[in-house]
């Protein structure tokens, strides 16, 4: 979409002044929300933004993406770059059943040769959803329409054994 408008902004903050005909969420990155009362305002806000004939779409990740519970950082990624560096992701995983959230916290490592340079320490969490809990909030918050697809080639989700929901609201 070349003519397509794009905004980077704090999503509670930003307040347009029109109107938007379509807001896609890329990814999971909805599933970062992992705090669900947050996670409702923001659905909220992103109601508030839309035409009446808009579309909102985003995807969430599902319990069935859940990763293996591990006590220790395995290396997960590890790349050569043109400098000679090794970069590496060491990761872990584990999931609290409770909150429905994906722990995984990871360390990123740069190397010359076999001495460590650089290292920095990332949290990483996601919310994993159930088969309607995400339908719920969206109703809850004003969405109307809603369609959940279990696929990116729009096969309707019938239940939670898919890695990702696909969202499609309207107003």
């Amino acid at each position: 979409m070349p003519e397509a408008k794009v905004i980077q902004a704090d999503i509670i903050k930003y307040s347009p002044r029109e109107k938007f005909d379509y807001i896609f969420i890329s990814s999971g990155s909805v599933s970062l929300f992992t705090d669900i009362d947050l996670c409702k305002q923001i659905l909220c806000r992103i109601k508030e933004w839309l035409s009446p004939m808009g579309k909102f779409v985003f995807a969430v990740d599902t319990i069935a993406n859940r990763c293996t519970d591990d006590n220790d950082y395995a290396i997960a990624v590890s790349v050569k770059t043109k400098e000679n560096f090794e970069l590496v992701l060491k990761s872990k995983n584990h999931y609290d059943e409770q909150s429905q959230t994906q722990l995984s916290p990871g360390i990123y490592e740069m190397y010359s040769d076999t001495e460590l340079i650089q290292s920095e320490f990332m949290d990483f969490q996601t919310h994993l959803y159930k088969y309607g809990e995400m339908e719920e909030y969206l109703k809850e918050v004003g969405f109307t329409q809603v369609k959940t697809y279990s696929s990116f080639d729009k096969e309707i989700a019938i239940n939670d054994r898919c890695e990702m929901f696909l969202f499609e609201c309207g107003l």
